[in-house]
């Protein structure tokens, strides 16, 4: 039986022993992906779905100057607040982040693997489920609105492209969809999308054929990183 990812419950109960844990890799195997995208250590960037993950603190102590670190689970934030105190942390839920940040806000967003955790209980990779989709669709969107034009949606993921391809390469997000890979032995994903930068013609394509594969909903190293591979 897979974990409960959806449940905050979960991450509460989970947060309140663990210490640390890193989804798809620290961020020295992924370091040149990210200076490369992000030059600038001025950078207003907002990490979503945060973790105890040392991300935050890593990209601090390598110069970039305003990183917030987000999550909904209180009883992490409160942790590691008190972990890292010279850093920046916030209570926010990635399903309402118009209640928390204001439109055009950040010059960065950057997740690692807090989208992936969506879909741990899709069966089949090819036929979504028409409820994860519009979940997809409302938070991208949102991402999209609080990013500024010119800035960078970086979403950090287990899954291969031809799976994301068709959910973030979307017109009305207004962004381009860009991918490198980084890791040893495994092969981690790292996507960007550019907002202001168009979309090419086999991005808007593979945005309207996932239309096609929408399905009813079937009823740990972590069982995440299997839930949400290709059979």
């Amino acid at each position: 039986m897979t974990s409960d990812y959806s449940k905050l419950e979960y991450w509460n109960q989970r947060y309140a022993s663990e210490k640390h844990y890193e989804w798809c890799l620290g961020y020295s195997s992924f370091k040149l992906n990210f200076e490369r995208e992000v030059p600038s250590k001025k950078a207003r960037i907002l990490i979503l779905g945060c973790g105890n993950s040392s991300l935050g603190n890593d990209l601090s102590a390598n110069g970039y100057t305003y990183v917030l670190n987000s999550d909904y689970s209180d009883v992490l934030i409160g942790k590691m607040n008190q972990e890292y105190p010279s850093l920046k942390w916030v209570v926010a839920d990635i399903n309402k982040l118009e209640e928390f940040f204001s439109f055009e806000s950040f010059d960065v967003i950057l997740e690692k693997a807090t989208l992936d955790s969506f879909f741990v209980k899709e069966k089949d990779p090819w036929h979504y489920n028409s409820e994860i989709l519009i979940k997809m669709n409302r938070i991208l969107s949102q991402i999209s609105r609080i990013l500024v034009k010119g800035g960078k949606f970086i979403s950090l993921s287990f899954t291969q492209p031809h799976f994301r391809k068709p959910i973030y390469a979307k017109p009305e997000f207004n962004w381009s969809f860009n991918y490198s890979t980084y890791g040893d032995y495994f092969h981690y994903f790292f996507y960007v999308m550019t907002k202001g930068e168009s979309l090419d013609s086999a991005c808007i394509n593979a945005s309207i054929s996932i239309s096609h594969f929408v399905e009813p909903l079937s009823e740990d190293e972590e069982d995440f990183i299997f839930s949400i591979q290709c059979p």
